[in-house]
């Protein structure tokens, strides 16, 4: 359904707390992810020294370790980055950054 999408294991996390948060069990959540057929990436040594460097990004973007994991795979995968958060979207990365939301 979404090609060559890919998402970081520290990503994938988000969903199903989103879940929790919404009165949705986790299991259920993380179930309803895997139909979109989206390829999940184990955190990496590269992944963490990249997340290192970003957090000298601007306070005013807010990046949290989830937000710097992704860029940071998006950074190592050299692929575009598509995303619903206003500092990540507001993040130079060299890679394209999509905004969704």
């Amino acid at each position: 359904m979404f090609g060559n999408a890919v998402v970081s294991a520290a990503s994938l996390t988000e969903i199903p707390t989103k879940g929790v948060q919404r009165g949705i069990s986790a299991e259920v959540a993380y179930l309803a992810f895997l139909v979109f057929g989206i390829r999940v990436m184990p955190i990496n040594l590269i992944h963490a020294r990249i997340a290192a460097e970003i957090s000298r990004a601007p306070r005013e973007l807010d990046l949290s370790l989830g937000d710097r994991l992704c860029l940071a795979l998006a950074i190592v995968l050299d692929c575009a980055l598509l995303t619903s958060d206003r500092g990540i979207a507001g993040f130079k990365a060299g890679i394209p950054i999509t905004q969704f939301r």
